[in-house]
């Protein structure tokens, strides 16, 4: 698309290339101005490469802690409100992540909390720290409800096919919802990674040409992403002779599994044996070049960009049915459904262990250029339908 640039106003606390809902958009800016869409963040934190996109940054109270993005709200809906009445609407188009803004356009469905505080009634065994970050999700469903079925907003775009469908059948007909996945740096994740870091890095780790390497990714949110579960259905394998299992861990700071000590030795008590807290890293892609499969029972993600990028570096991925599976598992080609219960988890691991060695099958994503080129479709799209 050529001619004069069109102005798309963005709201986000989060404008960086490490934020795991923004990543795709700020990868994704080179894009979006070569097909006629000029970028402005509202945000409290930014590190887009100079000249590609306007920034007004908000005040930043970092002490909030996860508060913070409730005050982010708050700000950045009172400044657009300000803006509205005295010089008019911000941008031609406005988009938001989530909730942010109540007056966006679009809005991009990357979480669904009041879905994820049914499941995480079901679970059960919360601690208090699990049941003090509850009222923070309840605040995040109502925000997200009220972005949802707000008169401004004209479309949803959610992540995947199954949080979409989701969508549709709490808004009915309300609201046009469509999907559009996240992007893969296929610079940084594709087959080629394992060829140049595999031996480096099991060496690094420790593994020998036995080790059946199982990565678990994860920055928190443990309860959520099934650690524990993944913890003791490999334990429970090793136990019944499944020994050469190793269980790589990248993510998560070092105080947040200094806490967690206690509880892993309890549920795996030879674990030094066998499991490898990496803990925080730039160069994950090397993590996968190490591993032989990638293992994430989650109990409820809508699309799980790390297992995207685990099928894009050719390793085999055990997922359980969140949403956005169904868009990229081919079962028992590209990797296993797990079912919900450890039992199941078990016999679906072992089972697939038995038939090892596994055949590596690389997967094709969309990357940056092809996302940047659909939101600006998107954005073309409601400049043709103006807000009244």
């Amino acid at each position: 698309m050529s001619g004069e640039l069109r102005h798309v106003l963005w709201v986000d606390p989060n404008a960086t290339q490490s934020s795991p809902s923004m990543k795709g958009l700020m990868s994704a800016l080179p894009a979006l101005r070569e097909n006629g869409c000029e970028v402005e963040f509202w945000c409290l934190r930014c590190d887009a490469p100079e000249g590609l996109a306007k920034v007004r940054r908000l005040p930043a109270v970092p002490w909030l802690g996860t508060l913070e993005n409730v005050w982010f709200v708050l700000v950045a809906n009172v400044c657009y409100v300000l803006r509205s009445l005295y010089f008019g609407r911000p941008a031609q188009v406005v988009g938001s992540t989530g909730a942010y803004c109540l007056f966006a356009d679009v809005v991009h469905a990357h979480f669904d909390s009041a879905e994820w505080l049914r499941v995480q009634a079901r679970l059960g065994g919360m601690s208090w720290r699990d049941r003090l970050r509850r009222q923070i999700t309840r605040i995040g469903a109502a925000l997200e409800w009220m972005s949802w079925r707000s008169p401004w907003t004209r479309a949803v775009v959610a992540v995947s096919e199954g949080m979409a469908g989701h969508l549709r059948q709490r808004l009915g007909n309300a609201k046009s919802v469509r999907v559009l996945a996240n992007p893969c740096d296929t610079g940084r994740f594709h087959p080629g990674a394992r060829g140049q870091w595999r031996e480096t890095m099991r060496e690094q780790l420790g593994y020998d040409a036995r080790a059946c390497v199982f990565l678990f990714i994860a920055t928190g949110h443990l309860q959520r992403k099934g650690f524990w579960s993944a913890l003791r259905v490999l334990h429970r394998l090793r136990s019944e002779g499944k020994k050469e299992i190793r269980f790589l861990v990248v993510g998560g700071s070092d105080t947040m599994w200094q806490a967690e000590k206690k509880r892993i030795g309890k549920a795996a008590p030879d674990h030094e044996a066998w499991v490898t807290l990496a803990g925080s890293t730039t160069n994950v892609e090397r993590f996968y070049a190490a591993a032989d499969a990638f293992l994430l029972p989650s109990h409820f993600e809508t699309y799980a960009l790390v297992a995207q990028e685990a099928l894009a570096c050719g390793l085999p991925v055990f997922v359980t049915a969140y949403w956005g599976q169904e868009m990229y598992l081919r079962q028992g080609e590209n990797g296993w459904l797990l079912p919900w219960d450890e039992d199941g988890m078990t016999a679906v691991l072992a089972d697939a262990l038995d038939q090892r060695p596994w055949q590596a099958r690389t997967e094709h994503f969309i990357d940056a250029r092809e996302y940047g080129r659909a939101w600006s479709q998107v954005f073309h799209e409601l400049l043709k339908s103006p807000h009244e």
